[in-house]
């Protein structure tokens, strides 16, 4: 059976390391079950005229029509340049270097017309409105999403949990770069700026005389209050997002995948709701929705030492349906994979036997 892992990769408007990493741990989590599969990277439509590794050209390209924002927009991929070059060709590199990946990348209708021949595709999207992806797809492949969203009856989906969760710290340690400092409070934060958000990471930081490092696309944004004068980083790769992740003492993040990964290195996380929904579902599906903020005294609340062994049981129940719901998915894959073969061998037959 042949299983494509269809991803955006690199090819969203914010250019997220989620995307990337997804499809690397499912890719890995395939490979140990020695199955064959290979990742496509494709452009959704919102991404389809942009120039990802040069918004800048993008702005100046296709302006907006409110001169306000075309001048804000212009002023910060000006500024921010280089930093999304080495973004970009960071993110590159891991992809040529950690994925079994197809040299070309498709836009979303172009899989559709050029159908890749696979048994089974497993879609990973980013954006759970778009479903150009599905739609047009042979009618024989098996489908598995994970954040899908959709009303779609042939994808066999599950719209809350992360596949990050399939492994543990030690195999995400063995890719990341660690940073000189570490106990720092990280806030990672991504899609539009939310100045709550920053706001707690920045009251947190400060009335525990901690450092605070925020990885976002906002390091010169006017909408950055003045006292925000922690370092804000963006030219980093995948390996060093994560070992800025495993190496703080704290995490305030509004991804849910950002949530997935402090569950899985056991850190003291504070969750805040983003404009997807993405991160309720999840914390809901793994009863930790005490843990998302919406009021900036919670931190007080929230800031003791974890229950190790609850911490624990959160991680392996997470993990366990995770793991379930792909191991589920492929079995059901893999029957239709061999029921269709049935079927072929039986036309077949009646055909070289002058049936009808």
């Amino acid at each position: 059976m042949k299983i494509l892992v269809l991803s955006e990769g690199r090819n969203t408007r914010r250019m997220d390391f989620e995307p990337v990493l997804r499809a690397f741990a499912v890719q890995q989590y395939l490979q140990k079950k020695k199955l064959d599969n290979l990742m496509i990277e494709y452009k959704p439509e919102s991404a389809k005229n942009y120039d990802v590794r040069h918004p800048l050209f993008s702005c100046v390209d296709h302006p907006v029509q409110d001169r306000r924002k075309q001048s804000a927009r212009l002023k910060k991929w000006k500024r921010l340049f280089y930093d999304r070059e080495r973004r970009y060709d960071k993110i590159q590199d891991f992809l040529s270097q950690k994925c079994e990946k197809a040299d070309i990348c498709y836009e979303a209708k172009a899989i559709r017309q050029a159908k890749p021949d696979a048994d089974c595709y497993i879609v990973l999207r980013e954006n759970p409105d778009e479903n150009e992806i599905i739609t047009g797809l042979p009618k024989e492949v098996f489908l598995i999403g994970y954040d899908a969203g959709g009303a779609n009856a042939r994808l066999n989906r599950h719209t809350a949990l992360s596949p990050l969760f399939l492994f543990d710290s030690r195999f995400y340690s063995g890719i990341s770069v660690k940073p000189e400092k570490t106990g720092y409070v990280l806030l990672y934060m991504t899609g539009k700026y939310d100045a709550k958000l920053a706001a707690a990471a920045v009251k947190f930081a400060g009335e525990h005389s901690l450092d605070l490092i925020e990885l976002s696309e906002y390091r010169y944004d006017t909408v950055r209050r003045d006292d925000q004068k922690h370092p804000v980083l963006y030219d980093i790769g995948i390996e060093e997002w994560l070992g800025y992740m495993l190496n703080a003492g704290y995490i305030f993040t509004n991804s849910a995948d950002g949530c997935a990964l402090s569950i899985v290195f056991d850190k003291c996380f504070f969750a805040w709701k983003d404009a997807s929904g993405k991160v309720e579902r999840m914390m809901s599906e793994i009863g930790l929705s005490n843990r998302i903020l919406s009021d900036l005294k919670e931190t007080v609340n929230l800031c003791s030492d974890p229950d190790r062994e609850a911490a624990e049981a959160v991680l392996r129940e997470a993990r366990m349906k995770a793991g379930n719901f792909l191991d589920s998915s492929l079995r059901k894959a893999h029957g239709a994979h061999v029921l269709l073969m049935i079927k072929r061998r039986y036309w077949r037959l009646r055909k070289n036997l002058g049936l009808k």
